[in-house]
């Protein structure tokens, strides 16, 4: 079975889709070091190995992303923050950011991975350790983000699986799935990244002409965290960035 202590090491599955890029500027709210949870993982019920390097709110630009419509200070702005969360997250924290992602191997994905895009990124981390949510926001020209959204629905049906090297150099597999959801913006699309039995991976992304919010939840409930959360980043990020 998948634990977090496997995707320690597979930081491509935490923030994928949302946040990797060709170069990082640190920007905004980088914190020194990760929150500690409350009780130690035996007693809080947590999984163990949560990775600590969750993002901030960071901008990611590409050296070749090409003009969108919103800076990213306006960008930024358009995030969720903690006080838009129920009570029980935390922010997390991110004392250096990846300048990219290994490949995975399947084509469409390494290019979702690589899109060249001003973006800005916040995570959050459940207070028992146990489920990951992570909002992205970028911007860039609307036919780049029709294709944005093409290319991501060609994943599945692509490479019906992904594996990736984890903690203490063992592969893990994950199987790629299309779950339904719901219609927002000019378009939307979700892809599931699970392993059998273990924990779930679930990515909504959203466009409304050049801007594209995505949504990320890790947690061994497919689907029960990432309806909400995707609804109350879509509401705010729409809001904002007229």
């Amino acid at each position: 079975m998948l634990t977090f202590r496997d995707v320690r090491g597979a930081a491509a599955l935490t923030f994928l889709l949302v946040l990797t890029g060709c170069g990082v500027q640190r920007h905004g709210l980088i914190v020194a070091t990760a929150p500690a949870t409350s009780r130690p993982a035996s007693e809080a019920g947590e999984m163990p190995g949560i990775p600590p390097n969750l993002p901030s709110a960071i901008v990611v630009t590409a050296s070749s992303a090409p003009p969108g419509a919103f800076t990213a200070a306006q960008l930024e702005d358009a995030l969720l923050t903690l006080a838009d969360l129920a009570p029980g997250w935390t922010v997390g924290t991110s004392a250096t950011n990846s300048t990219g992602q290994a490949p995975t191997g399947c084509g469409p994905l390494d290019r979702i991975n690589t899109w060249p895009m001003t973006k800005v990124v916040i995570g959050f981390v459940a207070g028992d350790g146990a489920s990951q949510l992570v909002e992205g926001v970028g911007t860039m020209p609307e036919p780049d983000a029709e294709e944005f959204l093409r290319v991501a629905r060609s994943v599945v049906g692509t490479c019906h699986t992904v594996t990736l090297q984890a903690t203490g150099g063992h592969t893990i597999s994950l199987d790629l799935s299309a779950p339904p959801v719901a219609r927002m913006g000019d378009d939307s699309y979700g892809i599931r990244m699970a392993s059998p039995g273990g924990i779930s991976f679930d990515t909504v992304m959203i466009r409304r002409g050049g801007l594209v919010v995505s949504t990320l939840a890790l947690s061994r409930t497919p689907g029960t965290l990432l309806a909400p959360f995707t609804r109350q980043a879509w509401a705010k990020a729409d809001s904002k960035l007229r």
